[in-house]
């Protein structure tokens, strides 16, 4: 609720309205732009979007689980058969939905390291590296 005036309020809702192909035209053409002039900035705005969401399933989904858990365990003292399969798929639609949120939030994560993969992966080949460099000058 807003407040306008002495006193009076007024609800804002949140309805969306979808764009027009002309708006959506503009709006592709203002990406690909920012695409182009800072392509670092550009990704790193589309992966913080894409984190909120990701973030949003896993915690949903923990929390569908723990529901599921609960239930399942109000079903021991009922034994109503109803009750126990819908605890049951409460507990894995939250362990799928929580699982498909921390998979999203991984992919983001290597995406956002670019093709090189994890550091540690790269420390690890950049030793390598330093190693058989090494055993070639000793066996020369």
């Amino acid at each position: 609720m807003q407040k306008f005036g002495a006193g009076s309020t007024r609800r804002v809702s949140d309805n969306r309205m979808p764009l027009s192909e002309h708006e959506q035209k503009i709006l592709e053409e203002i990406e690909r732009q920012l695409y182009e002039q800072d392509p670092k900035f550009a990704r790193n705005v589309a992966s913080k979007a894409r984190k909120g969401h990701s973030a949003r399933n896993l915690r949903r989904g923990i929390g569908l689980f723990v529901l599921g858990v609960a239930a399942l365990f109000v079903w021991f003292g009922t034994t109503q058969i109803l009750f126990g399969v819908a605890a049951f798929l409460l507990m894995l639609s939250g362990a799928t939905l929580a699982y498909n949120g921390l998979k999203r939030s991984g992919e983001e994560r290597a995406a956002r390291r670019g093709p090189g993969g994890d550091s540690m992966g790269k420390r690890f080949r950049d030793q390598l590296g330093k190693v058989r460099k090494l055993r070639r000058r000793d066996s020369d």
